[in-house]
């Protein structure tokens, strides 16, 4: 029998089949079955990602996405819940990590509202929410607004920062 690491169907009724030990694989188990590496065929302990496995393997985790940790077991930053799903909290703090909901916590980044903040707040424009400059006037806010200004009567200038013409 050429059983490395396994027993041997030995005997005169014997086939001198292998039936391998734990982790190992192979005609004469002498390679590591799947999920299980090195040279003395360790399992792997990658639980949501891909193990270096083999004899030649390293037992290395590549992460699937949304996961991170040496044994990927642990949500990465901006995602939530027990599948590491992505945050839905767009502009704001994510209530990331295992036990998060992926809703926004602590209130939007400046210029930001909504549920997952991800809206202009009144007085905010663009899509970076850049604040408006109208001083006298209204601004042409929103996600698909100019910043540009709309001076109150008696204002003018880019900015309805200057008296109009008439007006002191």
């Amino acid at each position: 029998c050429t059983c490395v690491n396994g027993t041997c169907d030995d005997g005169s009724a014997g086939t001198g089949a292998c039936a391998c030990n734990t982790g190992w694989a192979g005609t004469n188990c002498d390679t590591c079955a799947a999920g299980y590496y090195g040279g003395s065929c360790a399992a792997c302990t990658c639980v949501n990602g891909t193990c270096d496995d083999g004899s030649a393997g390293t037992g290395a985790c590549a992460c699937n996405t949304g996961w991170t940790g040496a044994n990927c077991d642990t949500c990465a930053a901006g995602h939530y819940g027990p599948n590491c799903d992505p945050c839905t909290c767009v502009n704001g703090t994510c209530d990331d990590g295992l036990n998060g909901t992926g809703q926004c916590v602590n209130g939007c980044n400046t210029g930001w509202t909504g549920a997952n903040c991800d809206t202009c707040a009144s007085g905010y424009y663009g899509s970076n929410c850049d604040p408006c400059t109208c001083v006298n006037g209204t601004c042409n806010d929103g996600l698909a607004g100019t910043g540009a200004c709309t001076c109150n009567t008696g204002w003018a200038g880019a900015n309805c920062d200057t008296c109009d013409t008439g007006y002191y």
